[in-house]
């Protein structure tokens, strides 16, 4: 059988970077959540993930993702679209 964890933990393996955020804002209603990146991790070293500590102004590191029309949005810190999915 494979689950959905399963399937997870093999899209992490496959994955050639990582970024730790905190969860700064979430509202469930809107379905929107500020993000701010705290560090970065692009390698590993045996089981010990890399991290890099991300040393660009708040505003730079901070994104909002939300769902609007449909549609998941990501903006930066700036408020400027960067992606819609």
């Amino acid at each position: 059988m494979f689950c959905c964890c399963q399937s997870l933990l093999i899209a992490v393996l496959r994955s050639k970077w990582f970024r730790y955020v905190k969860v700064e804002d979430a509202d469930e209603t809107t379905s929107s959540y500020m993000l701010l990146l705290l560090e970065m991790a692009t390698s590993f070293s045996g089981d010990t993930i890399n991290w890099q500590t991300v040393l660009e102004a708040e505003e730079d590191r901070r994104s909002l993702i939300s769902l609007e029309d449909g549609h998941w949005i990501l903006r930066d810190g700036h408020g400027r679209i960067y992606h819609r999915q």
